[in-house]
């Protein structure tokens, strides 16, 4: 992306430790910077910030704007005194690396809602007023439709005419200011080590979302305001009857009309919190896969039709951060994605796990490109140490001879291959930093229950670890 060699971690916030039930902007996330440095990284990949809706899926946000409030952290909110000790006692336990989201979730929410009200009773502070003021476009939409959703339920479609412009409750600014304050403090922190933030930029957004409820315009919607189409993908890599996931689709038409402004908004917004953004499903600004909303929830049936393609981001990305993206190129991908990508200048991903299926394939090392950035894995993917013991035989066989290897500590020695790569950016799940089977893998494309959970203790982070990373990084001279 820049020029020079580089490494870094992939671990969402939310799988960091920590005494709160999950991750959050703590203490632990400044020692996972500490972490970072100390072995010679770049960059730090996170997975989307935004707010979740019932699915714990980040990428089912209910904003492209907003942040996710229960990353936000408890025992930062207790030493401004806005909670208490006792109040922070009554945190879930935290459970044995899985997190459960069923009871985190409404104890975080219900301390976030009281350090607010108290917040709110001190009269604010001259540094929220600048905060709202900044960010008013999209914030204060985002307050009233929380406000909606909390007061009135079920879907936005039901609800009656509201207006917009009003502020029913500060409770949600304040809660997007308490993050934006702590994630500008990490980010500073994390780039005064020398280590960049990959942000996330899922494509799609839920159909409950604010963003969906405020600019419907943009959006396939029927006269019905339901969705006219919704997002999957065909048979792919990850499962043979595709995938619906149920988003709406962009109305590319509408949003070439106004120059896409929503989109440069988005762009600007993101650039903010992150240095670096990997676009979800970058096909889909080629070609994408366009489904009749259906009862089954079957993606095998649709229609590709065409995205905004390189005038999109010609208008919509800001020129000096064209070398500031990374394309996610995965799954079903022509040539036309191919040269979109490469028209861009945009890197895209190679993923080891997938190289290895006897043909010249284009994730073998040997076919890696400079800019290029190589995984072991992904967020979608299974770990390497659970992806190797559920491989056949004979691919193993394949895997040990192309990479001379004995295949005993395959984690170590794919995360090699990664770094050794002609590519110039590699980048390793902290799963397999750990060494870690299947039982810890975040997320299984098409599998609604169960997912994004994963968490690490740093009792399972050794000086053997540590090592191996700092060896390998400068050993194939990717030292931040």
């Amino acid at each position: 992306m820049n020029g020079k060699r580089e490494s870094g971690i992939l671990c969402h916030i939310t799988s960091l430790p920590g005494k709160y039930g999950m991750g959050d902007l703590g203490e632990d996330a400044f020692r996972f910077v500490d972490l970072l440095a100390d072995t010679g990284q770049s960059l730090w990949q996170i997975l989307p910030l935004s707010p979740v809706g019932g699915s714990a899926s980040p990428y089912q946000g209910l904003s492209a704007f907003a942040s996710n409030p229960l990353l936000i952290s408890p025992k930062a909110l207790a030493e401004e005194g806005l909670v208490t000790e006792e109040e922070l006692a009554g945190a879930p336990a935290a459970g044995s690396g899985r997190i459960d989201f069923a009871s985190v979730a409404p104890w975080k929410t219900e301390l976030l809602s009281k350090a607010a009200e108290r917040f709110a009773a001190r009269g604010y502070s001259v540094e929220y007023d600048r905060y709202v003021e900044k960010h008013k476009s999209w914030l204060i939409p985002y307050m009233v439709f929380r406000h909606l959703k909390e007061t009135r339920g079920s879907g936005w479609k039901d609800w009656e005419p509201v207006k917009r412009d009003v502020i029913a409750n500060s409770k949600h600014a304040v809660l997007q200011f308490f993050f934006y304050r702590e994630w500008q403090a990490l980010k500073a922190y994390a780039n005064g080590k020398g280590i960049k933030i990959v942000g996330d930029l899922p494509i799609f957004l839920d159909y409950e979302s604010e963003s969906v409820w405020m600019n419907g315009d943009q959006f396939l919607l029927d006269e019905r305001r339901d969705p006219a189409f919704v997002s999957g993908v065909p048979p792919d890599y990850f499962s043979a009857t595709g995938q619906y996931w149920g988003n709406p689709m962009y109305d590319w038409d509408a949003m070439r009309k106004d120059g896409f402004r929503w989109w440069k908004r988005r762009f600007a917004m993101l650039f903010e919190s992150v240095d670096i953004v990997r676009i979800d499903h970058f096909r889909a600004f080629s070609r994408a896969w366009h489904i009749k909303p259906n009862k089954r929830h079957t993606a095998a049936k649709g229609r590709w039709l065409p995205g905004p393609g390189k005038e999109f981001f010609d208008k919509a990305l800001p020129k000096s951060k064209a070398k500031c993206i990374i394309a996610e190129d995965l799954g079903i991908i022509d040539d036309r994605v191919r040269a979109l990508r490469d028209a861009c200048g945009f890197p895209g991903m190679c993923i080891l796990q997938f190289a290895f299926d006897g043909s010249d394939n284009l994730y073998l090392p040997h076919n890696h490109r400079q800019n290029q950035v190589v995984y072991t894995g992904t967020h979608d993917n299974n770990t390497t140490l659970g992806w190797w013991q559920e491989l056949d035989e004979e691919t193993r066989d394949r895997v040990r001879r192309y990479l001379s290897i004995d295949g005993r500590a395959i984690s170590r020695q794919l995360m090699t291959a990664a770094a050794m790569s002609v590519a110039e950016t590699a980048v390793y799940p902290m799963q397999d930093l750990l060494e870690l089977d299947g039982s810890a893998r975040m997320n299984v494309p098409g599998q609604p229950e169960g997912c994004w959970g994963w968490r690490f203790d740093w009792e399972q982070v050794t000086d053997r670890q540590r090592d191996f990373l700092r060896d390998i990084t400068a050993m194939y001279h990717r030292s931040c």
